[in-house]
């Protein structure tokens, strides 16, 4: 952690195996990120009827609206798992030669995107369906943060 004090330390200046290392890891987090929207998508859909669907229910037998037990179970890995990539990501992207400012917006539009991705589904269920356009505004957020702080991460170790 000593390392990352250090505002002059970058990527560039890393061992080889350490870049090597990260690169594999960004590309299985790259991985991981395209599977969950995949995932996403077949299981609910991209538009804003087809979203609101899947949280509240079709009023028929073949949908039934989410349980608050099965968001807050989602919620609940969501909360731990997502920050912690976008800490590791963060950090590696401080360690750039991109201004700290651009870098901490992207952060800060990560855990924006992050925080809305969580909460629209109980906005969805409980408050109407309208939110289901959170839904959406969240994965755009996070797929901006997450590809430029990757991005840069990339850009750094390629130099």
């Amino acid at each position: 952690m000593k390392v990352f004090s250090q505002s002059k330390y970058k990527l560039s200046q890393m061992h080889f195996g350490m870049r090597v290392m990260i690169v594999f890891f960004l590309l299985m987090i790259l991985m991981g990120f395209g599977c969950g929207l995949i995932l996403g998508i077949q299981k609910m859909g991209f538009s804003p009827s087809a979203i609101a669907q899947y949280y509240r229910g079709s009023g028929d037998d073949i949908a039934y609206p989410k349980s608050l037990l099965e968001l807050l179970e989602t919620a609940h890995f969501h909360f731990i798992g997502m920050p912690l990539v976008f800490l590791v990501v963060g950090h590696l992207a401080m360690m750039t030669s991109f201004s700290s400012k651009a870098i901490g917006r992207l952060i800060a539009i990560g855990f924006v995107g992050i925080f809305l991705n969580i909460m629209s589904p109980f906005l969805i269920r409980f408050l109407g369906a309208g939110f289901a356009y959170g839904v959406m505004v969240s994965v755009g957020l996070l797929c901006v943060a997450f590809v430029g702080l990757v991005g840069s991460v990339f850009w750094e170790l390629k130099n």
